[in-house]
């Protein structure tokens, strides 16, 4: 490995590790000693090749499609698809090596000069992926040598004849991260996260500007200094911008330069009250007037960072908290200093960014937000204590979790690492670069399961189809030749589905010895010619049997099944009819007459009268003095109508 490293030039790589599966690039990345062990194997530095001519190129595995070998150039960026090691050849003479690229490819030699270089599933086509090193050369099996003749992203590489002082040909081994670093900033994000990188260097810079204070008395000179360094924005109210803010109503961007909040945080931090209240009114107006995408950004010598708008809106944001928070402690309520509690950041780090406040809630208590928007409810706390910790962390605290999140990395899927946040992986990531752990971070991140784009490829998703599909070819070839060799029938519908897509060869040894009952199977079989042969005939008689002995079963099921249908439906009726009896019975028994019972026993009285008094009757007619004057026949109803008696 020594040898490779003199001649390929800039070759991080120390050691050359191969394990049982797949090689390891080695050198260990720093920091991975604190790395849980079971993490450690992770811990290797990424490396790429670039070609001289173009440094911020490296090799790169396309990406195009699902099946495509192509091999390219490309921007150097931190993915899966440029990650590359080398690896030494068994038996080889010596100085032969692999080149893979990702996890299961390496890079082939296509042998012609012009022709581009492709890539395959090692060991694939073991003649065409030895390469040695010569002079900074990467040499084929052809004997020629690996070009890299354009420098556009997507270029082919090719193969050519040998020139050592072709910049083109001339190949560098080297860590990933030392090719990115390259790249000018807005080529590539250093963290991997973007637009959130900004806030991996929030806490420390919250850290760095957040008051301390020595209480003094400010000198007239130094209170007139306070009026004149605000004097420019002294015509906007710092709590009517504020609730601007809330409201959606027009704001009136503002620019303060940074020497100027600098100096005010420095009279501020005497405890004066006007100096205090001056800071927080200037680092509130930054906060509400400002949209933090679209900030202008201010001394870029106090932020030299990525995106150092997002930075310096957001260290303003979190200050102006902090300097409320203070305000209303030393000197009381104050309704711009609400919102340091009432919408209080959290962001990449807890605790308002450094500060934990104890408040005090009297009784009965008021509503805080209420007082800060309209001023006409009583505030509901008091300030008992303000206490500040390190607004990122401890060392200790910060590594812990910076282990933890690698850890996290390694073994979640990219949504449940998501669970972090951006800002705090951001945040880790800075950390990795301020403690020299970046190769690990790096190397983690690259090496881990996450199921993305950005950390793995089509390629490699194909290759690992195909190699899965071969160790299942290789499984029921394992599985088909026990059971040929063995007397059972254990398994023989799995053996026969497998046999769908196996060689007509071994579909016919086990039509040999086997009945082909698998009517899929048996179609094969019985194709190409085959149909009168001996096998098909006992496959499709013994398909013929089972389907007579299922209808013939289907049908026996049948008959049961409607018997047993009939005579539970009669004892249902039988059922149903002895219960309606039941019923009427216990209704008869039970039931008081109601109003419609006595209204209807009514009208059959009615009814009895009526016909009663229909009845023809002879009467006996008398006059006054008792003597009889005839007989008349008329209705019983008449007779009773004049007084008519009926004899005793």
């Amino acid at each position: 490995m020594a040898r490779l490293a003199g001649i390929l030039g800039s070759l991080v790589c120390a050691a050359l590790l191969a394990g049982p599966s797949l090689a390891q690039t080695g050198p260990m990345a720093p920091g991975a000693e604190l790395l849980p062990a079971d993490l450690r194997h992770w811990a290797e530095t990424p490396l790429v090749l670039t070609p001289a001519a173009t440094p911020t190129q490296c090799l790169d595995m396309s990406d195009k499609d699902d099946v495509a070998q192509t091999v390219q150039m490309w921007t150097c960026t931190a993915r899966w698809n440029q990650k590359v090691w080398v690896e030494p050849i068994a038996g080889g003479n010596g100085d032969q090596f692999r080149i893979r690229i990702g996890q299961l490819a390496c890079l082939l030699d296509s042998g012609r000069p012009g022709a581009r270089a492709t890539m395959g599933i090692c060991n694939d086509a073991p003649a065409a992926e030895p390469w040695t090193a010569r002079e900074g050369l990467l040499v084929g099996a052809s004997g020629l040598c690996l070009d890299a003749q354009n420098a556009a992203d997507g270029a082919p590489v090719v193969a050519a004849t040998c020139n050592a002082g072709s910049a083109s040909q001339q190949w560098r081994l080297e860590a990933m991260r030392t090719a990115l670093n390259r790249l000018p900033p807005d080529r590539w994000d250093p963290s991997g996260f973007g637009e959130y990188y900004y806030s991996g260097y929030l806490p420390d810079m919250v850290e760095e500007f957040r008051p301390r204070f020595s209480p003094r008395k400010l000198t007239s000179a130094e209170k007139a200094e306070i009026k004149s360094l605000t004097a420019p924005w002294r015509k906007l109210d710092a709590l009517d911008q504020l609730l601007n803010s809330y409201f959606g109503a027009k704001r009136t961007p503002v620019l303060i330069p940074w020497s100027t909040l600098l100096r005010l945080s420095e009279l501020g931090e005497s405890g004066d009250k006007d100096a205090m209240r001056a800071a927080m009114e200037m680092f509130a107006l930054i906060r509400d007037t400002n949209w933090s995408d679209t900030f202008e950004g201010w001394d870029e010598t106090a932020f030299p960072y990525a995106d150092d708008s997002r930075l310096a809106y957001n260290v303003a944001d979190r200050l102006a908290n902090i300097w409320a928070a203070h305000y209303w402690q030393k000197h009381g309520p104050d309704r711009l200093a609400a919102r340091a509690f009432t919408n209080c950041h959290y962001g990449a780090n807890d605790n308002c960014m450094g500060y934990k406040a104890t408040l005090a809630y009297p009784k009965p208590t008021g509503n805080a937000n209420d007082w800060m928007m309209k001023g006409d409810s009583k505030f509901a706390f008091t300030v008992n204590e303000l206490t500040f910790h390190p607004a990122a962390g401890t060392y200790a605290e910060r590594q812990k979790k910076f282990v933890s999140i690698l850890d996290a990395t390694a073994f979640t899927s990219l949504s449940d690492f998501n669970d972090f946040g951006a800002e705090q992986r951001a945040v880790q990531a800075v950390y990795a670069a301020q403690t020299g752990q970046l190769a690990l971070w790096d190397n983690v991140r690259l090496n881990s399961t996450f199921a993305s784009p950005m950390f793995g490829s089509q390629q490699e998703a194909h290759m690992r189809t195909v190699l899965k599909a071969r160790a299942d070819a290789a499984d029921w070839r394992t599985r088909f030749e026990t059971f040929m060799a063995s007397d059972s029938d254990s398994g023989i519908w799995s053996i026969q589905q497998g046999l769908l897509t196996a060689s007509e060869a071994d579909m016919l040894r086990f039509a040999e010895k086997h009945v082909v009952m698998d009517e899929a199977l048996s179609e094969r079989l019985c194709g190409s010619g085959r149909e009168f042969t001996p096998a098909c005939q006992r496959s499709r008689a013994g398909i013929a049997a089972r389907r007579a002995e299922y209808d013939a079963a289907i049908a026996e099921a049948r008959v049961k099944f409607a018997a047993e249908e009939a005579a539970r439906f009669a004892e249902q009726e039988a059922q149903a009819q002895a219960q309606a009896e039941r019923d009427r019975q216990t209704f008869a028994n039970a039931r008081k007459p109601d109003f419609w019972d006595q209204l209807a026993g009514l009208a059959e009285g009615f009814a009895a009268a009526a016909e009663a008094g229909n009845e023809q009757v002879t009467v006996r007619n008398y006059d006054s003095a008792g003597n009889y004057l005839g007989s008349e026949t008329m209705t019983r109803a008449r007779a009773a109508g004049l007084g008519a008696q009926t004899p005793n």
